[in-house]
């Protein structure tokens, strides 16, 4: 059928249907045999059991006039009721959307070309027509192309019609994505009950467990302030799906003074963790170690040389991130298409780019465009360097950290830091080397400062320009260690670790939103 029927598609030729599509009634022939292998509602429409009686009964009484008649009956064989036009108003109905359904009917192939509002009209048109085939065809479709955007309608769907394979699906991407989709100030609040209960179902969510629990109480927050009921009333049925028992040991300690559960058991299993050494991963359900597997990272530099190249790849691979590649912007300069292929850019200069300029304004796109990156301030953000450093608007107030002088030579460690904040995660010590190469600056562009120097600079920073924007990143090192490099960072020290947790915590577009951090001693 894939190609026998495709050259009657819309063809005059033989129709016995004619469509009158949208409000200026385009016409759209077709052939109602074809159309009633389809779908259950043209075959009861054209081929009803009365009509298929009267046929009979009409076909009984002709015999005896045939002798007599034969080429006057010949005739009214071709015009017969079977053979004339029927014609069908479709005026709710887009007529270049349902000539793509025609199109599938006659061929069982339709081409889609990643208009994703063009599957949800079909799939509506297919759900009401009864065309099963094809609405199995668009479900599958969208089942192998979930994103931010559309995942939700997808779950809707799934639900609607029942669909095995989508929910699966849906259920999964959520699993992977919902620190992504679930962040503040939004959260949980604007979706429902049901949706609730099937979301805090999952196996391998990848939310900290802590994070939901605050985020089903603000939900039921919301819904109290709607109706008036009480909190607990909203919030009962979702509290015995919070694993507390996954939870690190001040979580619980968190969860103690908040009086939504039973104090004894609460008590029992902060006791039960009291020497627990707790890490990025815990207080999750499993799919974390996914999420870092999947992520797909690009150090982009201008460096040649190998054995410095794979130092930063090692370094960034450190918490298992496995799927790292390498553009050399000594000689290649990436366009955006090049770019959006990975979650997050880890950038550092070392010798002069090919085009320091166009880079500049493509990374900045690529950020505009929802990516992360994590950017080394030393070379990157120098003033002394026209050919290494970055130019242009991304370093005019859209990278948090201003250019300055790379200062070298004065051996510095690791000072004041959050130590809540993941990027400082399992961070005990980092030694800058004999060089400690950091931009000497205190200029900071609506960004955070996470850690310091022990002289008092910025050592990480972190900004989000906007909801649709990627996170971005200061690392204000140079991030080779002193493995292949004398004067590079001290390998023995966490400095791999710190660029690894920066550039999975990019990864997740800023979970948390950082306010009034406080700043404490090593």
């Amino acid at each position: 059928m894939d190609t026998v029927f495709k050259p009657l598609i819309n063809n005059t030729e033989l129709a016995d249907v004619k469509f009158y599509v949208g409000g200026n009634r385009i016409e759209i022939f077709a052939h109602r045999l074809i159309l009633s292998l389809s779908s259950s509602i043209w075959s009861e429409m054209f081929y009803p059991e009365e009509k298929e009686k009267e046929k009979e009964k009409e076909k009984e009484n002709e015999k005896e006039k045939e002798k007599e008649n034969e080429k006057e009956n010949e005739s009214q064989i071709h015009l017969d009721n079977s053979q004339k036009m029927i014609e069908i108003d479709l005026p709710m109905f887009q007529p270049e959307i349902f000539l793509k359904v025609i199109h599938f009917v006659y061929t069982h192939d339709l081409g889609f070309e990643d208009d994703e509002d063009e599957v949800f009209q079909v799939l509506e048109i297919a759900n009401q027509l009864k065309i099963e085939s094809l609405l199995n065809f668009c479900l599958f479709y969208l089942s192998e192309n979930l994103n931010l955007t559309n995942w939700m309608k997808c779950y809707e769907l799934a639900k609607l019609y029942n669909s095995s394979i989508l929910l699966d699906k849906t259920f999964s991407f959520l699993e992977i994505n919902s620190i992504k989709l679930f962040q503040p100030p939004h959260g949980l609040i604007q979706y429902s009950s049901d949706f609730l209960k099937d979301l805090l179902s999952l196996e391998n969510i990848s939310s900290k467990e802590f994070d939901l629990l605050l985020q089903v109480v603000e939900w039921g927050r919301t819904q109290s302030l709607k109706d008036g009921n009480d909190l607990i009333n909203h919030i009962k049925d979702f509290l015995g799906m919070i694993r507390i028992e996954i939870m690190t040991k001040s979580e619980l300690e968190d969860v103690l003074k908040m009086n939504l559960f039973d104090s004894s058991k609460i008590l029992s299993l902060i006791e039960e963790k009291k020497d627990q050494k707790t890490n990025y991963l815990m207080g999750r359900r499993g799919a974390i170690s996914k999420i870092v597997q999947d992520i797909k990272v690009v150090v982009l530099c201008s460096d040649d040389r190998s054995d410095y190249v794979n130092d930063a790849i090692q370094s960034i691979q450190q918490n298992g991130i496995a799927h790292v590649d390498h553009i050399n912007g000594r000689i290649i300069t990436p366009s955006l298409k090049d770019l959006m292929k990975y979650d997050v850019l880890f950038i550092y200069s070392d010798y002069n780019w090919s085009e320091n300029q166009q880079t500049s304004d493509v990374v900045k796109e690529y950020v505009e465009s929802g990516g992360g990156i994590v950017i080394c301030g030393a070379f990157a953000l120098s003033n002394e360097h026209p050919q290494k450093d970055f130019l242009g608007d991304i370093v005019n107030g859209f990278i948090p950290l201003s250019k300055g002088k790379v200062v070298r030579n004065h051996v510095n460690h690791l000072g004041k830091f959050d130590k809540k904040h993941p990027i400082m995660n399992e961070i005990k010590t980092f030694h800058g080397g004999n060089a400690s190469f950091y931009v000497d600056t205190e200029e900071i562009y609506g960004g955070e400062v996470i850690a310091r120097w022990d002289n008092g600079k910025p050592l990480v920073i972190e900004k989000k320009p906007s909801v649709e924007s990627g996170l971005i990143i200061v690392l204000n090192i140079f991030p080779i260690s002193s493995h292949p490099f004398s004067n590079g960072w001290n390998h023995s020290t966490d400095g791999g670790k710190l660029i690894s947790n920066a550039v999975q915590y990019c990864s997740e577009k800023s979970p948390h939103t950082i306010q009034n951090i406080e700043l404490s001693e090593n």
